[in-house]
């Protein structure tokens, strides 16, 4: 099953308290929130497209890539995929 992008308040609210957001950062750019990473994350999974082709209303591509990296490795998107009940693939 794949997810509808954007994920809807509800799939949202499912999964929302694996991800951690901080908005008041003392450095650097505003941060970008989880679920429009995970959108574009949930996008190049269904598209099977390369980071850089990203719609231009989404996150940086750099930025969604570490941070599916670091939620592959630490296991958050295998929870998000167990609670979605959706499969995130990159081919």
């Amino acid at each position: 099953m794949s997810a509808s992008i954007p994920l809807s308040d509800a799939d949202w609210a499912r999964i929302a308290s694996l991800f951690r957001f901080d908005e008041a950062r003392r450095y650097g750019k505003t941060p970008r929130h989880p679920r429009e990473i995970l959108n574009a994350i949930l996008w190049v999974s269904t598209h099977q497209k390369a980071w850089t082709y990203l719609p231009p209303d989404m996150p940086p591509a750099r930025t969604c890539y570490i941070k599916c990296l670091q939620w592959r490795r630490d296991g958050t998107l295998r929870q998000v995929e167990a609670l979605l009940g959706l499969r995130i693939d990159f081919r």
